[in-house]
């Protein structure tokens, strides 16, 4: 099983709802960088199974559709 990325954030917060939101939906998802955001400023990054990645794209770009 190979992990790819779903997207990157600036804000570990936005990146924690959207991980429990795909989480919520039976997607395992991890985030990386999450502990370096506060002293280094890096990107956080949510990863997915690669096969589960259409879904979780689905998932994540209905929510940000309704946020604009």
């Amino acid at each position: 099983m190979k992990l790819v990325e779903l997207r990157t954030y600036f804000d570990r917060f936005q990146a924690n709802a959207h991980l429990a939101l795909l989480e919520n939906s039976g997607i395992e998802a991890i985030l990386e960088n999450e502990d370096e955001t506060v002293i280094t400023g890096t990107h956080v990054k949510i990863k997915v199974l690669e096969e589960e990645l259409d879904r979780a794209k689905a998932i994540i770009e209905a929510v940000v559709e309704e946020d604009e």
